[in-house]
């Protein structure tokens, strides 16, 4: 959400990180160029983000996507979780831990990508 973002940003800026928007890519180990200009730093962080999948479903509208789980006022007797990603599962996990009938659906033939996982 909007709210979490911005109480994201503030957090960094507090403890003295640098948030810079853009495409970056590494120079070499300890420089990154971002919109025309050069970082350097002993520690560098590139946050990709994501933006949640729209269902291309009839009654889609009734869906909420990850963001709405923190803005739930109570909570809910059952759900379904569509998606087998990081966030799918840990939502599957804390609604299941807390009393909520859960189930998950996922398209891919493992969940999370085990099987691309060389261990």
């Amino acid at each position: 959400s909007v709210r979490c973002v911005q109480e994201t940003e503030n957090n960094l800026e507090k403890d003295q990180i640098t948030i810079i928007a853009g495409r970056a890519k590494f120079l070499n180990n300890n420089t990154v160029e971002c919109n025309g200009q050069q970082y350097q730093a002993n520690h560098i962080i590139i946050a990709v983000g994501s933006v949640a999948e729209k269902l291309p479903i009839e009654g889609a509208e009734l869906a909420m996507n990850s963001d709405g789980f923190f803005a739930l006022e109570q909570q809910p007797k059952s759900v379904l979780i569509i998606g087998g990603g990081y966030i799918g599962v840990e939502l599957s996990g804390v609604f299941n831990t807390m009393g909520t009938e859960t189930y998950l659906s996922y398209r891919n033939a493992d969940i999370l990508h085990l099987s691309l996982i060389h261990i």
